[in-house]
């Protein structure tokens, strides 16, 4: 009876010290990246980003990779669309998303490297055969325009109210709406709109009829994630000397895209 009493004791001791020290992890709980995870989030923005199948290219991809080999850190990418990337942005679910405007609202969720990834140009864009003339941008309110939800398309055009915009989740949605009419226009980065367009073979059924600005595309870093102000002062200055070493200009190259530092605009193709 004492034999079986001091193996029950000891039984209870070790369920104790389980229950106390051990860590538990909560089943419901969502756990953010940690500095060693770093998940990046993008969906297909060609020619900065895209996937096929399941594996991330693009200029960004290349950047970001060069980024994080000289930091000694490995991203791991997500397939993620646009609005739902910015939600998991702000609520720390991922430590980072590829790529967008710096806009005051983000900034309230989002550290900002100082050097940014590239640059875009965003387009009015309507049918070749269209009669919609747009020469500048009062002319928009005219007319329905097709944009994705929660982007920004520079201070400007985000700023005008009253417009007729009809929100879809990516540009090729869009794309396809033009196509049949059923919007007057798109608004649209010309490189992205040329790539899915050049790849549906509707490139010649579209006109770029006016040029609504030139903005800076950047990584975007969650402030809910631990270390990530560290990670995006260290991510400008690797962009940096990227730049300086010539290793950025060698990745444009491979996209035959060139970004002058005077214009501050990517050419259209």
């Amino acid at each position: 009876m004492i034999k079986k009493k001091t193996y029950h004791t000891s039984l209870l001791a070790i369920f104790l010290f389980m229950a106390f020290f051990m860590p538990v992890k909560d089943a419901d709980a969502t756990e953010s990246p940690s500095k060693e995870t770093h998940v990046i989030a993008l969906d297909n923005y060609p020619p900065y980003h895209f996937w096929i199948d399941d594996t991330p290219k693009g200029l960004h991809v290349e950047l970001i990779d060069e980024v994080f080999h000289r930091l000694g850190l490995t991203p791991t990418y997500i397939r993620m669309p646009w609005k739902r990337s910015l939600h998991a942005v702000e609520h720390g679910d991922v430590t980072a998303l590829c790529a967008g405007m710096k806009t005051p609202s983000r900034e309230e969720f989002a550290f900002y490297p100082s050097q940014n990834l590239s640059l875009e140009t965003n387009w009015v864009i309507s049918l070749a055969e269209s009669d919609v003339q747009i020469s500048n941008i009062e002319d928009l309110k005219d007319h329905t325009i097709g944009t994705v939800t929660a982007y920004s398309y520079g201070p400007t055009f985000d700023s005008l109210q009253n417009l007729r915009k009809f929100g879809q989740k990516n540009e090729s949605i869009l794309l396809d709406l033009l196509i049949n009419q059923r919007i007057d226009v798109i608004i649209g980065c010309d490189l992205v709109v040329h790539s899915i367009a050049t790849k549906n073979g509707i490139n010649t059924l579209l006109k770029y009829q006016y040029k609504l600005s030139s903005d800076p595309l950047y990584l975007i870093f969650s402030k809910a994630v631990n270390g990530n102000n560290e990670l995006s002062q260290k991510t400008s200055d690797i962009l940096a000397e990227m730049r300086n070493d010539g290793t950025y200009q060698h990745i444009l190259n491979k996209y035959n895209i060139d970004i002058s530092s005077q214009s501050n605009e990517l050419p259209r193709e």
